[in-house]
């Protein structure tokens, strides 16, 4: 049991060390070993969609207000799709995930 905790730490501490800005407050919520990594950080009022629908595997996440999360993914040129929870409003961000490299995406009031 020990170990299984003193692993899912490690493993959460090194994806949040994958590149040289400050993700200490960051949680990598997918795939910890990348090998490219997208981390989005949500600085509205409301929680957000986050939506990786052209990788291999599909994922979603709603991502609360205030909270930042890494995601690791594979490396390819991509869509991200984030949409407020009532689904208003969209918007589709192409990301270029390259290997070891961490790309941001800052969801601000102005977003959308």
């Amino acid at each position: 049991m020990k170990i299984s905790i003193f692993i899912f730490f490690l493993l959460i501490i090194t994806g949040c060390s994958k590149d040289n800005d400050s993700n200490s407050n960051c949680e990598t919520v997918f795939n910890p070993n990348g090998p490219a990594f997208i981390k989005v950080i949500n600085n509205r009022s409301e929680t957000v969609q986050v939506y990786f629908g052209d990788f291999n595997l599909s994922i979603g996440a709603q991502l609360r207000s205030g909270v930042c999360e890494i995601y690791g993914v594979p490396v390819k040129n991509r869509a991200v799709e984030i949409s407020t929870l009532d689904g208003t409003k969209s918007k589709d961000i192409f990301v270029d995930a390259k290997e070891g490299e961490t790309t941001t995406i800052t969801v601000g009031a102005d977003f959308f």
